[in-house]
């Protein structure tokens, strides 16, 4: 995993549960990342440590681990928004984002991230305010996707329903995600 989930996942916790906490969460989260303070965003991470990270703030926080990714994607898409807004400024609403999404990941990340191992989503448009969304990933974190979604409705100030139909976690191969855009046409 990118570097740059670990630092954003630093900065959610610094804002998000207080000042100190990503010092107390390093002190007590087995990692195995020998200097764990050295973690920058070019670098490569074992997710492993992600989600021991993960982990150790659900349970530090008396949450599910679902929960921490949930928030955590919703706050990972405005701080993105203001690292990288051409991404985001290109696009007037959620749906179409979505529609590049796939590209942006592919594309735009690996020129970014030489070696990044970037999962799949792919949009399909179906419509009267509606989608499907494919997500698939070795990591599983369907959550942080959910996430993602809600953060992209706050972004854009323009609401989005979600229902996942299909889950990796589950034993499907891929999250498949029905989403609405109301108002949209």
């Amino acid at each position: 995993m990118k570097g740059i989930i670990f630092n954003l996942l630093e900065d959610y916790i610094e804002n998000t549960f207080g000042a100190g906490e990503y010092e107390e969460m390093l002190a007590g989260c087995p990692l195995s990342v020998e200097d764990p303070e050295l973690i920058v965003g070019p670098g490569t991470y074992p997710d492993r440590d992600f989600l021991a990270m993960v982990n150790w703030l659900a349970l530090r926080n008396n949450r599910q681990d679902d929960e921490i990714l949930r928030s955590f994607g919703r706050y990972s898409i405005i701080r993105l928004a203001e690292r990288y807004p051409q991404f985001f400024n290109a696009y007037e609403n959620p749906r179409d984002f979505l529609k590049s999404v796939g590209f942006i990941h592919h594309i735009e990340i690996r020129k970014l991230y030489k070696d990044a191992q970037t999962p799949e989503f792919s949009a399909e448009d179906h419509g009267e305010g509606r989608m499907r969304l494919r997500y698939r990933s070795k990591r599983h974190l369907c959550a942080f996707v959910e996430g993602l979604i809600d953060g992209l409705a706050e972004q854009y100030g323009r609401p989005i329903t979600r229902e996942k139909t299909s889950c990796s976690q589950s034993g499907g191969q891929e999250c498949v995600f029905l989403l609405h855009f109301p108002g949209a046409a």
